[in-house]
């Protein structure tokens, strides 16, 4: 009888030294489970920070990308308005030289007249 009991004795205490393993196993298992739960939380929050940053620096881009064709288009504008006003410029000064003659040719008139009165 005592060596069946030595025997039991023996098979508790394997038993009783392998439910201690796994519940220290089940222990640092329940440990890593946790810490890899709150490393997905956190990368989670990483990526939708990421996300919206690059949404507001998408939309940013956009923004700017319009800014640019609007002024691309006004320079344009600008350019041929430019253009029209060097165009007048020109037209208005071949008038001024126009009416220059004209009222040159006026004064000579004028002069040739005042000497023909005046003799």
């Amino acid at each position: 009888v005592r060596v069946r009991l030595d025997t039991f004795t023996k098979v508790i205490e394997a038993m009783d030294k392998m439910m201690a393993e796994m519940q220290r196993q089940q222990k640092e298992e329940y440990e890593k489970s946790e810490f890899c739960k709150k490393e997905i939380d956190k990368l989670e929050d990483e990526i939708k920070v990421g996300v919206n940053t690059k949404e507001d620096l998408d939309e940013k881009h956009q923004q700017l990308v319009n800014t640019l064709d609007t002024l691309a288009h006004d320079l344009e504008a600008l350019k041929a308005e430019e253009e029209e006003m060097k165009v007048s410029l020109k037209e208005a000064g071949e008038q001024r030289k126009q009416q220059n003659q004209v009222y040159q040719t006026s004064i000579t008139d004028q002069r040739a007249t005042v000497n023909i009165l005046n003799k």
